[in-house]
Parts: C-alpha cells; structure tokens; sequence
C-alpha cells in the first residue's frame, strides 16, 4: 500500500504500528529516506511520516492515508485473530486425542516450519498478540485457557519470554506425529512456570517435585493426614523431634549415620525415633517403599504450611 502511494505521490513513507518501538513498515529503504519527514499521530504509539524532497505543507493527504492504514491494520489484526482461534481449536482437538496430528500439517507448512522437530510451548492465556507481534516465523494457537506456540528451537522459547516478560512451559523437540505429546509436556510444564515464575522445560518434569506440583492438592491430602498428623498432634510427645528426624533421614537418602551426623545424635537414637515413628503411624521409614509415602506427606505438608 505505501509502495503504491509513494509512486503516486512520490518521495518514501514509514508507518509505525501501535506497540512497536521502531517503524515496522517502510515504503523504501531507509537508506533512500530523503528530505525532513511531516508525520501525523494516528493514535497511542501509531505515526505515519512522510520523507519528500520537497516537504509537501499540506498534512491532510497524510492524514487520509494514515486512517486506511488504520483501518487495513485492524482488518489484519481480526483475521490474524481468527486464524490464531482456528489453529487454537485444531491444538485443543489434538491435544484430547480428538483429532489426527495431520490436520495441523497444512498450517505448518504455512508458518514455514515444515521438515523440522518442533518445540510446544505453552503460555498465559491472553498473550497471542503480543507473542504474534514479537515471533514472526512461529504458529501461534489462540484457546480460551492456554496459547499454544510452535517454533523450530527451544531457544526461540527463551528469548520471547524474556523479552516480553512471561512465564511458559515448553517440551522437547517433537515430530509432527507426537505434537499430541508436546502438546502434553507443554501444559505441564506451564503449570511449573508459573508456580516457579520463570520458564520450564522438560527436564523440569523429571522429578518427584514435580510430578508432585501437577497433582491437585485434595489429593495429596491423605498423605498429610495419615503420615504426618499423627506425628505433630499434641497427644504425641516429642513429636517435632520425630518430624525433624524423619525429614533429615528422608533428605539424606534414608542414611542412619548421615542423619545421626547432621543431627548430632547416636545412630541408636535416630534409629529410636523412626521406630516411634512407625508405631504411631503404621509405616516403617526403613522400608525403601514407605520412604516414598513419607516423602510424598512431607513435601505436601510443607506446601500446605507455606514452608
């Protein structure tokens, strides 16, 4: 459209879009930019100028111009919109199972990502525009909860969130058959970003923190109930002293004499303590499997004490 207008009315145009902190459209290269531009503000952060030999005085025809702009620039925005909800649509049905990976090919071909491992990412929903603005060799996919972006790299992932300062999740390289699963990794790995505030990959899923971090905390109730209550009620004496012991012996790999160091006692008495501990609770802290459960109600327990 500025090629065209620059033809017809001669000399070089720059429009700057709303948001952009440096001209995004230019009728020429800045390099042919000649003679003191006039401008007109079109709106917060929007501006067309117009570079000429011989400075036209008369703002008006800028002025017009500058309002198709707007108006072709909204045009462009509600399309691109729709297409972000349509992609978002397909990613949801995919993601359920609903839907075969391959009705998402034509749209990465278009995105220009065809014949190469792709990364999910998952981000804050309401954050597709100015993802879009910032990514521009991206598919960007728009639902109601999540927005979903598909790059060639995690480390495309990286930099967008840091320059836009968001949180989000992504997954591993993925081929275009298992966008099901990266699409997986990436909301759970979202669920980890903004619960730690910064971006999380895959190697963050690894661990029994965060396996634990996806649970709903009405689950992991039981655990606190029955392994660790019983230990702090005030019927229980010396309870905190067993609660200590336990968590030390559990944090030291379930070592008596690491934990017996550390706490400065003899490996009879911490070996004592979790025999009282197994008393009131009914679950041995020696046994590798019960050593799971008691870390499982400790670290739920710490979460719901705000530790």
């Amino acid at each position: 459209m500025l090629d065209t207008v620059a033809e017809v009315l001669g000399g070089s145009f720059i429009y700057q879009a709303p948001g952009e902190s440096v001209d995004t459209t230019r009728s020429r290269d800045p390099g042919e930019l000649v003679g003191e531009p006039i401008e007109v503000h079109l709106g917060e952060d929007e501006w067309l100028r117009w570079y000429h030999p011989e400075t036209p005085s008369d703002q008006e025809i800028l002025a017009q111009i500058g309002r198709v702009m707007q108006i072709a620039r909204r045009e462009r925005e509600v399309r691109q919109g729709e297409q972000r909800h349509r992609v978002g649509q397909l990613f949801s049905l995919i993601g359920d199972g609903l839907a075969h990976h391959a009705a998402l090919v034509p749209e990465i071909e278009r995105a220009g990502l065809a014949g190469s491992r792709l990364t999910v990412s998952a981000w804050p929903a309401s954050t597709a525009r100015p993802i879009a603005a910032y990514l521009h060799k991206a598919l960007i996919a728009d639902t109601a909860e999540v927005v979903f972006v598909l790059t060639s790299n995690a480390e495309v992932v990286h930099t967008t969130a840091r320059e836009l300062s968001l949180v989000c999740g992504y997954s591993s390289p993925v081929a275009v058959p298992e966008i099901a699963q990266g699409i997986a990794e990436a909301r759970a790995t979202l669920l980890l970003a903004r619960k730690r505030g910064s971006v999380a990959g895959p190697e963050s899923l690894t661990s029994l923190g965060a396996l634990l971090e996806q649970q709903p905390r009405a689950r992991l109730l039981p655990f606190v109930d029955q392994l660790i209550r019983p230990l702090v009620s005030p019927e229980v004496r010396g309870g905190s002293d067993l609660l200590v012991t336990l968590r030390t012996f559990l944090n030291y790999g379930g070592s008596l004499q690491t934990t017996a160091n550390v706490e400065f006692l003899h490996v009879n008495t911490v070996r004592h303590r979790l025999g009282r501990v197994s008393q009131i609770v009914g679950r041995n802290p020696l046994d590798p499997s019960d050593r799971v459960d008691f870390s499982i109600a400790i670290w739920a327990y710490d979460k719901s004490s705000g530790r």
